[in-house]
């Protein structure tokens, strides 16, 4: 590993320590003087169903992530977000593909035809692909995780859950606040923001962030850069306004993805001697890794009331360019490159309606949505090839083929929903929305041969366009008890779908047919509860649950590229559970819980086998003390424990394929002022160095097993500045 990269741990604890001697007080994340602690819990509101509610009485299985937990657990990427959360994981091998699974459900989409399973949502904005969303985190209020169909209010592709991320908006009060972070890997962070009134009726804000981290996979060979780097620069700007009864919020964001994120490592087989130093963090390429994203959008929102009711319109432009290049066979041999460059733009509008009409809430709404997509998958073959099939070395020898793609989305949807008070212990939940979708896909690829090698891995395909048309109706129907103060429970069942698509990866044949596959829907059943108990102190959530699934979409790999088909059945139950509890003022403990079968009915030959990426258990543990001990300062420390058990890789279970269960432990503890305006954190993240293989997968042609494993143990210190 090149020496310059790594901010020695000795640095950071010596600041840690230095730190800890001064003086302490109360931890909290306002820039005003903190209130004494207090002993209950604090009341969560949340806008997961596009009104504010208050999470106990939400019927939804929701978790929040707060800006007081992100800035307590030193959290600066998306990544690190979800470990609390039951029945919730992320895999995050490169930024523009993360892959996260909500009850067994998945996100990973490694095609551009192929939709998420996991909506994401910023800011009432649906980001129409999982490359087109930041990975780190610009000036976060809260994020809300659905788990669970959310088919009625957000619509198609939120089979598994949703995430809900919401920014913290300007204010008329001036107010601003910069953190600075070092650490492990020669980390180097900087955010900032500033908010504050302009002229009579308007607020501004501005946010940033910049982020830098030398790879923690070395590369032995000089002239080819570590991977698993970070290098990111992102700014927001909000104006906020009231004028006539018309309330508006402008955003407008931009960020800027430099790192190179994606590798694997020989694990066995043909191209095994080539890498023979067996350490799973270093491996040797010949160069030319990179990758590069560059994300933007601007939205306008609009809120005015007229005669009880209020109208809401959400109006969205957005876009994701990224390239990205790996030397695939992950040698310091010329053998294989693949590449892959995507551009996205999307435009939204969303209408809504709502109000209270006696024991009625009702919220209505339309919506529409227009994506543009165009993708180039590019596989080169390189000089070393023909000796691996039995020929002559060859300089100069490269082949290759460009798999070139076009999508045009237009999809559109109605919907309603409304919550009717039956008595004043039981409510009526139901909603209701018809989505109808066109997709118009045009397909070729080419390619560039010598003696026809690169025709054992794909095929010449004519260009050929291709459609489809999908309309669904989605919705859910409840029941909601109120069985006193602090007790609520809910009963519902729910049908969501995602949407159709086109397999646009590289085709083996001259025909590949129409590369159609078909939307895949769930009917669901979930049995929950949510309590308040001891006075306050103890908040206890819990959730049972049944899914049905018809034409479950799946990836897989066949040795060659992913492919997607569709599972004709497949069925998870499960159950949830989320404490949080407050013993006393400084003290603060939570546990989740998650179980869950899931498992094909009928696929293939792989009925009975377990689904992909879904871990049977998940479980976490936290704890969180503050203490007072006065001069003006507070003392913090906190520690995680994340478990996940083992999940399969591909749909036929085989051992190979596999995410072995693991536990990780994360620790931090700091300083904070009474007035709030200095904070010092020192964090460390799987404090264990803990390793274990996060991905595996196989190269036929080569005869050679690849696995990534897990980020090591990293080690920050931030210092917080607020005004």
């Amino acid at each position: 590993m090149k020496q310059h990269q790594r901010t020695p741990l000795s640095l950071c604890i010596a600041a840690g320590l230095v730190a800890l001697a001064a003086p302490a007080g109360s931890w909290a994340q306002s820039s005003t003087p903190v209130a004494p602690p207090v002993e209950t819990l604090e009341t969560v509101v949340v806008t997961a169903q596009k009104r504010p509610q208050k999470l106990q009485e939400i019927p939804v299985a929701v978790s929040v992530v707060t800006a007081q937990d992100i800035e307590n657990r030193g959290i600066s990427g998306f990544a690190e977000l979800l470990g609390l959360i039951p029945n919730t994981t992320i895999d995050q091998n490169t930024s523009a593909q993360p892959t996260i699974t909500i009850r067994g459900i998945t996100s990973s989409t490694n095609n551009i035809g192929m939709e998420s399973g996991v909506g994401v949502v910023i800011d009432d904005v649906f980001l129409g692909r999982p490359s087109a969303f930041s990975t780190q985190l610009i000036d976060i209020e809260r994020v809300e995780v659905l788990r669970g169909s959310q088919g009625t209010l957000f619509g198609k592709n939120t089979t598994g859950g949703l995430i809900n991320i919401v920014t913290s908006k300007p204010s008329r009060q001036f107010a601003a606040a910069a953190d600075l972070t070092g650490g492990s890997y020669g980390l180097r962070q900087a955010r900032a923001y500033v908010t504050g009134g302009v002229g009579d009726e308007m607020a501004a804000k501005l946010s940033f962030t910049s982020k830098r981290r030398d790879g923690w996979v070395e590369n032995r060979n000089p002239a080819g850069p570590d991977l698993m780097s970070e290098d990111f620069d992102g700014v927001r700007g909000q104006l906020q306004g009231k004028a006539a009864g018309l309330s508006w919020l402008l955003s407008a964001d931009h960020g800027r993805d430099r790192a190179v994120d994606n590798y694997y490592d020989v694990r066995e087989g043909g191209l095994s001697a080539f890498d023979a130093n067996g350490n799973d963090r270093s491996i040797a390429t010949n160069g030319g890794d990179q990758f590069g994203r560059t994300i933007k959008g601007a939205s306008l929102k609009l809120e005015t009331q007229s005669q009880g009711i209020n109208w809401v319109s959400i109006t969205a432009q957005r876009g994701v360019d990224w390239y990205g290049r790996n030397d695939q066979d992950y040698t310091d041999q010329a053998i294989l490159v693949l590449s892959r460059k995507e551009k996205q733009s999307q435009f939204s509008q969303e209408l809504r309606a709502s109000g209270q009409s006696g024991r009625l809430n009702w919220l209505a709404g339309l919506y529409y949505f227009r994506q543009k997509q165009d993708g180039v998958d590019r596989m080169v073959l390189d000089e070393l090839t023909p000796v691996l099939f039995g020929l002559p070395y060859m300089p100069g020898f490269q082949e290759a083929a460009d798999t070139i793609v076009h999508l045009d989305t237009r999809s559109s949807a109605a919907f309603g929903s409304g919550s009717y008070a039956l008595s004043e212990t039981v409510e009526l939940n139901t909603g209701l929305r018809y989505t109808s979708e066109r997709k118009r896909m045009n397909y070729r690829q080419e390619l560039q041969q010598q003696v026809g090698l690169i025709g054992a891995l794909a095929a010449e395909v004519a260009p050929f366009d291709g459609a489809r048309k999908d309309a669904q109706w989605s919705g859910d129907i409840g029941l909601a008890f109120k069985h006193g103060k602090q007790l609520n429970s809910y009963l519902k069942m729910t049908r969501g779908f995602k949407a159709g698509g086109f397999d646009t990866t590289q085709a083996t044949s001259a025909d590949p047919g129409d590369l159609s596959f078909d939307p895949e829907t769930v009917q669901a059943t979930e049995l929950g509860f949510k309590s308040i108990l001891a006075g306050g102190r103890l908040r206890l959530n819990g959730a049972a649950f049944h899914m049905d699934y018809k034409n479950k979409q799946e990836q897989f790999f066949n040795g060659v590229s992913q492919r997607v088909s569709n599972a004709a059945r497949a069925r998870i139950s499960g159950a949830e559970l989320d404490l949080t509890a407050r013993p006393d003022a400084a003290l603060q403990v939570g546990l989740s819980l998650g179980y869950q079968d899931a498992t094909y009915k009928d696929y293939l030959a792989n009925a009975g086998k377990r689904l992909v990426d879904s871990s049977r258990l998940t479980a976490s543990l936290s704890g969180q003390y503050e203490h007072s001990v006065g001069g003006g300062w507070g003392w913090m420390i906190r520690g995680d424990i994340q478990y996940r058990s083992k999940s399969y890789q591909q749909p036929d279970n085989d051992e190979r394929y596999t995410q072995p269960g693991h536990s990780l432990v994360n620790l931090s503890t700091g300083l904070r002022s009474d007035d709030g305006r200095y904070a010092l954190l020192l964090w460390a993240k799987n404090l264990g160095n803990k390793t274990y293989r996060t991905s595996t997968y196989s190269v036929d042609a080569f005869q050679t097993m690849y696995q990534a494993v897990n980020a090591p143990r990293m080690v920050g210190l931030e210092l917080r500045v607020s005004l």
